[in-house]
């Protein structure tokens, strides 16, 4: 859902930035916030936006449409090249699928109908620096490459969550740590 809000102009990005999608992927996002908004207000069906910044975890498959971490660990498990759009420069908060479970219940408890919720860790990484990290924790530091190819149209410069609300409104605080997930991941344990 990061998508929808487009290129920020400042800083972590708040519930109540601009939506302004740089990509059909973003709009679609967009879209399905206000599908469930305007369902909420005309229906009276109990909805609470959730706005997952950069989702990794198990199970996720490397795909044209799925997150970077499964595509980087994708390359590195077959040697490498890993293939990062653009500078590297990019930043992206990554949220493993274990807090955004425990966001989902505390939403579904404690949140507030119709009140969107940010569902990252409020941190943010390159991608040349998730690269690197990938590369080590799949210990093919020396001999695995990181290659740049040439950026993507519509593609996010700087992207990182700001997550007052949910910490104060449902006491939601991220646990898993970037690198321990992506190692994880790596060694195959979940």
């Amino acid at each position: 859902m990061a998508a929808m809000y487009g290129q920020p102009t400042d800083g972590p990005i708040g519930e109540s930035g601009s939506t302004a999608p740089m990509s059909p992927y973003g709009l679609a996002k967009l879209t399905a916030d206000q599908y469930a908004q305007l369902y909420a207000e005309l229906y009276d069906v109990v909805a609470i936006p959730l706005r997952y910044f950069n989702v990794f975890g198990p199970r996720q498959t490397a795909g044209d449409y799925s997150g970077v971490i499964s595509i980087f660990l994708q390359q590195a498990r077959g040697g490498g090249p890993l293939t990062v759009h653009g500078d590297g420069a990019q930043t992206r908060d990554f949220v493993h699928v274990d807090d955004v479970v425990q966001a989902n219940l505390r939403a579904a408890v404690h949140g507030e109908p119709g009140t969107p919720y940010n569902i990252g860790t409020g941190q943010r990484l390159s991608i040349q620096e998730l690269a690197e990290t990938i590369r080590d924790v799949s210990g093919g530091a020396e001999e695995i490459e990181i290659a740049h190819v040439e950026g993507r149209a519509g593609d996010i410069e700087e992207s990182q969550a700001a997550i007052d609300r949910v910490r104060t409104e449902l006491e939601f605080e991220p646990t898993v740590a970037l690198e321990d997930g992506l190692r994880d991941l790596a060694s195959g344990s979940r």
